[in-house]
């Protein structure tokens, strides 16, 4: 597939059309959008727009206030970093860190097993765990493993279908992330009755989607 011809072919199908908004559902398809240029190439009348796709930033401070008081109660937290600084009512983890309390930055499950090799029982160990369902195997791996989890992890499909629901946008066709969607598969897609495309990370496979959208609203 040449990118050439999926340019071209989405400026024609384009023609057809008042304007529409795609939701590209994944932060690494907004990054790919974004370095690749890819709204400047399209038409004027395709509009992209970027979806839930950091579950970071939807985390609740009740979650945040909850796994503050474990930290402030002498539980070792362990988390990824993107967690530090989201707020909670009144302080974050980063803020708790400096004065004393024991949090530390992991990069994988892997890493909250180094805690036994400081010294501290697993039991004294909570992995504030986030992500959507590509994240979620390795945290059961945590459970299973007996390391205790404070899981703030989403799904995507009720994110999706929240949007929808409000109405507040008009959403004329999803482009899923393919990560999430090999775990999931389709069947929870379906049920959002809107045109969905399926696709990876690179800027070919977004434009690729696009053009599916645009054919399956011409059907």
């Amino acid at each position: 597939m040449k990118i050439q011809n999926v340019i071209r072919d989405i400026n024609e199908l384009a023609k057809q059309f008042d304007e529409l908004k795609f939701m590209e559902v994944c932060g690494t398809h907004t990054q790919t959008i974004a370095r690749c240029g890819i709204r400047q190439i399209l038409p004027k009348n395709i509009k992209l727009i970027s979806g839930p796709g950091c579950p970071v930033c939807v985390t609740s401070q009740y979650d945040i206030d909850a796994v503050i008081e474990l930290a402030l109660n002498g539980i070792h937290i362990a988390t990824y970093g993107d967690m530090l600084r989201v707020p909670g009512t009144n302080t974050c983890l980063e803020q708790v860190r400096a004065k004393g309390a024991n949090v530390r930055v992991v990069y994988s499950v892997e890493d909250c097993f180094k805690f036994k090799n400081l010294g501290n029982k697993t039991d004294d160990v909570v992995f504030f765990a986030i992500g959507f369902e590509t994240t979620a195997p390795m945290t059961a791996y945590a459970l299973k493993k007996n390391l205790a989890v404070y899981s703030v992890h989403k799904t995507v499909v009720p994110a999706m279908e929240a949007l929808l629901k409000t109405g507040e946008i008009k959403i004329d066709g999803f482009i899923n992330p393919g990560h999430v969607s090999v775990i999931t598969g389709t069947k929870d897609y379906k049920k959002l009755k809107v045109p969905q495309v399926i696709t990876g990370f690179e800027g070919i496979d977004v434009l690729a989607a696009i053009l599916m959208l645009l054919r399956q609203l011409k059907e």
